[in-house]
């Protein structure tokens, strides 16, 4: 039942988060130009790119080991993978600001903003440090709240400053930054006040621990980045634009299944680990009735968003000139399918150390949509993209799965 409500309260969470690029979209596309969009998006690509630098993933570390080790180590290793990446951003602070004035890197994007993009990757590490505390210790009402609440400010903020204050794209930038810095403020008290967090602690040694494990990481964070977008490129330079667009819409309604996908993880991850930790024949039936139940889970929402989405068409929900992108909506919740299955499986690896074999999984993950995108694409049109991702994903669960699945019986 508890597992049930956490489920629920996740799924409102990221329910919620997409939620804000869906009701400014409007309020975007509305008073903002193509150019102004484009800066938007490539801004919002860039503090991705960054996020993986500034943290280096280390924080992840943590979270593997929050079950197994008592309050006092906790306290030094989070301290340490807090404190971390603010030296990072500084030193990315200085590289962007030397480049902006000896050279044309990143032009586009104003030097002000420019200089601001260490500082927003930070906010969103703290943010998403702060989020995956709440889901590890099991308070996914704290969790639907702090969602909730930074969509609202979000979404407030953006419309007084595009539609009141007419700043455009650095309106949006600026309600998002207000946004993070308050969220971060509020992330520091909840560190401090549950005994996570001090100021003069830290580690060398455990930052090097912490270093160790999460480098070898951030390939998957790039390697799902390639998955996500070569596809887009691909079709653009060997179809056209307009079936870049209808592929696109396809590929987002069937990307719903990853919204449910991720908050089923996020309330299955503590379940798991835990089982992991304490490993006996009981705690195994449970983790491999807990795949179980989310594949048939994941299947139940992959077969609803066929029949419905057709539906969201007939309805005028989206405009009939899009229709064709139906075909593409099966395959893509397909492929995230199968993501999910990976990442119920890669909860073993992340537990026992196997970083490594997850770049490994990326990184062939990554090369094989590649070269299955070129060769799919120019056999069947569009559709070959969608069997390329399909297969991308295909492959990554197969491969984690086989590598996992022994990790529980040891």
């Amino acid at each position: 039942m508890r597992l049930t409500r956490s489920f629920l309260l996740y799924l409102f969470a990221s329910g919620i988060h997409q939620a804000i690029a869906f009701l400014l979209l409007p309020v975007l596309t509305y008073y903002l130009t193509p150019e102004d969009y484009g800066i938007l998006r490539l801004y919002n690509l860039y503090v991705f790119l960054l996020l993986g630098i500034v943290s280096l993933r280390s924080e992840n570390l943590f979270f593997v080991e929050y079950f197994t080790h008592p309050p006092a180590y906790q306290t030094r290793l989070f301290s340490t993978i807090a404190l971390f990446p603010i030296a990072v951003a500084t030193i990315l602070f200085f590289i962007l600001a030397f480049t902006a004035f000896y050279s044309n890197f990143l032009s586009e994007i104003p030097i002000v903003w420019r200089l601001m993009l260490p500082w927003f990757a930070l906010a969103v590490f703290y943010f998403n440090l702060l989020t995956n505390l709440l889901v590890y210790t099991k308070q996914a009402q704290r969790y639907a709240t702090v969602s909730a609440i930074k969509a609202i400010m979000e979404i407030g903020l953006s419309i007084l400053f595009i539609v009141g204050f007419h700043w455009k794209w650095q309106g949006r930038l600026s309600a998002w930054l207000i946004v993070l810095i308050l969220l971060c403020c509020y992330a520091f008290y909840y560190f401090s006040r549950q005994n996570f967090f001090r100021w003069k602690v830290w580690d060398k040694h455990l930052l090097i621990k912490s270093l160790k494990y999460g480098v070898p990481l951030i390939p998957t964070d790039y390697g799902k980045l390639i998955i996500n977008q070569s596809d887009l490129l691909f079709i653009t330079h060997l179809i056209s634009l307009e079936a870049t667009g209808l592929y696109s819409l396809g590929y987002q309604l069937g990307m719903i299944l990853n919204l449910i996908g991720t908050a089923a993880i996020q309330a299955f991850s503590p379940f798991v680990m835990e089982r992991l930790a304490n490993k006996t024949p009981q705690s195994i039936k449970e983790i491999k009735r807990g795949f179980l139940l989310f594949l048939l889970l994941m299947v139940f929402a992959w077969g609803l968003i066929v029949l419905v989405t057709p539906l969201l068409f007939r309805w005028g929900v989206i405009h009939g000139n899009y229709e064709k992108a139906l075909i593409y909506v099966p395959w893509s919740a397909l492929a995230y399918l199968f993501w999910g299955i990976y990442m119920y499986f890669a909860l073993a690896l992340l537990f026992f150390k196997k970083t490594l074999y997850m770049s490994f999984v990326f990184i062939s993950g990554a090369a094989l949509n590649l070269i299955m995108n070129y060769i799919f694409i120019n056999s069947w049109g569009t559709m070959g993209a969608a069997y390329a991702t399909v297969l991308a994903f295909a492959w990554m669960a197969c491969i984690t799965a086989i590598r996992s699945y022994p990790l529980w019986k040891q």
